[in-house]
């Protein structure tokens, strides 16, 4: 019975956190499209200089701060809970799972970083040249691209394999 209260709570405490993180999010993105936008840099250039850019980084640094914070806050109450089920709950190791999902995760990480690109790029007439951050936000780039088109192979397995079993 703890279970079923535990779990009650924290589906609780996702909603209550979860619809306010994303009335925020439609309010300073919606405040960043249409308060002073379109504010060029006066130079006779295309470019524009938005009003609230700083508003809306502010907001997704935050947003990834709490992020990392609630990731680790869950992995310590994770290792703890595991220590005493010695990491097998209703049958499934989930250590196991935990660890090959990090080392995964890692590994595809490591595997982007070496294959990206460090080719210098020009935007908004500005030359980035720094091979460290090229290769850094490339990783980022094709993980996310990765993971997503992993996640959909997985899901239309888990169909497919549903479908079988009917």
């Amino acid at each position: 019975m703890p279970d079923v209260i535990g779990n009650k709570a924290t589906e609780r405490i996702s909603r209550r956190v979860l619809l306010p993180l994303i009335i925020a999010a439609v309010v300073v993105f919606v405040a960043f499209w249409t308060i002073g936008f379109n504010i060029s840099l006066g130079d006779g250039s295309t470019y524009s200089t938005p009003l609230l850019t700083d508003v809306l980084l502010a907001f997704i640094y935050i947003v990834c701060c709490l992020a990392v914070v609630t990731m680790f806050v869950g992995m310590v109450s994770g290792w703890r809970k595991r220590s005493r089920d010695r990491g097998i709950v209703n049958g499934i190791p989930s250590r196991l799972i935990g660890w090959s999902v990090a080392v995964g995760l890692l590994f595809i990480l490591v595997l982007t970083f070496i294959f990206g690109s460090s080719e210098p790029i020009r935007s908004n007439g500005r030359l980035f040249d720094s091979w460290f951050w090229l290769r850094t936000s490339d990783m980022f780039v094709n993980s996310s691209l990765l993971l997503m088109l992993v996640a959909v192979l997985l899901i239309g397995w888990g169909k497919v394999k549903r479908f079988r079993k009917k």
